[in-house]
């Protein structure tokens, strides 16, 4: 891997980091869009299986953050349904 793309790569992933903790910003997809890049000019088998890795981990915390509204929403007291005369917290 050539420096300078090294240099970007880093940056790339430690951004992600970051906006992970500032809400609206893209935090896990930015680190992970740095994956595929680094594994394409890399070219090995590790590097292969840490890209795919990174888009379980991806995957599976996006499935997750979709189903946890859900779970804090019937733990108080809300329904899964919407009707007009009940009111949802």
């Amino acid at each position: 891997m050539a420096a300078a793309q090294v240099r970007f790569v880093g940056p790339v992933m430690l951004a992600g980091l970051l906006a992970v903790l500032v809400p609206g910003l893209p935090g896990p997809l930015l680190c992970w869009a740095a994956v595929p890049w680094w594994a394409s000019t890399v070219h090995t088998a590790p590097a292969w299986y840490v890209l795919f890795g990174s888009a379980v981990v991806l995957v599976v915390g996006q499935v997750l953050r979709w189903f946890a509204p859900g779970r804090r929403m019937r733990d108080a007291g809300c329904g899964t349904r919407a009707s007009p005369g009940r009111p949802c917290c």
